[in-house]
């Protein structure tokens, strides 16, 4: 990124991971060079105008659903999510970056952007999830570092995106 301050600020919409929104995820966007980071934290119930209807935790067979199993393309329910409520919500951002947190999310976006309801431009695809059980995080993080620099920046400085 050239300039880390071209991009105002980066919400975040907490995850049941929360402690990792608090706290790794701060560290990856600033060395990213985002200046501002916010923190939406839907069980507050506080930033529903902003963040749309909060979201329910989710169970299968009476354990918290991890997004791998079922498969959230394969699952007709999860499908019908995607394709519906969070495709919606998607396009009433058209202007926000995209950080999809694991695989399982990666897919579906690349699901939307083959259905031509989301652009692959707008996701960092190669952000890795930070889950403490995700040992190679900082590894894949470094990896990708400068390919995800370069596409916040240009995602943040195309002329269509600053009207």
């Amino acid at each position: 990124m050239i300039q880390g301050a071209s991009i105002k600020f980066f919400a975040e919409v907490v995850s049941g991971n929360w402690q990792y929104d608090y706290s790794r995820k701060l560290e990856d966007y600033e060395i990213l060079g985002i200046p501002e980071y916010w923190i939406a934290d839907y069980a507050g119930l506080g930033g529903t105008r902003h963040i749309g209807r909060p979201k329910r935790p989710v169970f299968v067979k009476g354990k918290n659903y991890t997004g791998h199993s079922p498969r959230l393309l394969k699952h007709p329910e999860f499908r019908k999510f995607v394709e519906g409520q969070l495709s919606q919500e998607l396009e009433e951002v058209p202007k926000a970056l995209i950080v999809p947190q694991g695989k399982a999310v990666a897919e579906v976006l690349r699901h939307l952007s083959v259905e031509g309801k989301v652009s692959e431009q707008r996701c960092l695809l190669d952000f890795p999830h930070a889950s403490g059980a995700n040992g190679h995080r900082r590894r894949l993080f470094e990896q990708s570092l400068e390919s995800m620099r370069q596409q916040v920046q240009d995602w943040f400085v195309a002329p269509e995106r600053l009207e």
